[in-house]
């Protein structure tokens, strides 16, 4: 029997909660900032997106002076797995903000596929293996294209340690791949 779909926030929370433990878990850090998510009930404006990150920046000439983040939101009705891998790749772009850290579009979005890949693999069941495999698998050039570059170029070992020293690899910041961003 497949579990409920995340229909409303109190369904949301502890599953949530799980995610950002693990992230801390693997060293992610926010610096405080109050992490939460909501539940939104269409799709964000790119088809086959399920979760945002909606961030507020202010920018004195090319300085950031302000990068805060309003909300996280992720589409209503997903399996709890996939909700919690959608929520893992939210953290990414979370920890990116938070850290300052920019990065071409294709490696962000392969950063933050590769933190759901993670999650899943840790998990280890049949379920979350299914879910890592799709994240394999995607022929996406942007998704699928930049995890497949980010797993290549960043170990697991060495995802733990940029994670904890709150640093990438130049060799993600300045690829040698076409980038779409």
């Amino acid at each position: 029997m497949a579990a409920a779909p995340i229909e409303s926030a109190a369904q949301a929370k502890p599953l949530f909660a799980e995610v950002v433990q693990w992230a801390a878990h693997v060293g992610m850090r926010f610096h405080g900032m109050p992490l939460q998510v909501r539940l939104r009930r269409s799709a964000p404006s790119r088809p086959g997106h399920l979760g945002v990150t909606i961030h507020q920046r202010l920018w004195r000439g090319r300085k950031l002076v302000r990068n805060r983040i309003r909300a996280m939101e992720i589409v209503q009705g997903l399996e709890p797995l996939r909700f919690q891998g959608v929520v893992a790749h939210e953290l990414g772009h979370v920890w990116l903000a938070v850290h300052r850290i920019w990065l071409p579009t294709t490696i962000e979005e392969g950063f933050c596929e590769l933190l759901a890949w993670c999650f899943y693999r840790d998990l280890g069941t049949d379920e979350a293996r299914r879910y890592a495999q799709e994240i394999e698998a995607n022929p996406d050039p942007v998704y699928g294209g930049g995890f497949q570059y980010v797993r290549q170029a960043l170990p697991p070992s060495e995802l733990e340690r940029c994670l904890k020293e709150r640093n990438v690899p130049l060799r993600l910041r300045y690829p040698r791949i076409q980038t779409a961003g």
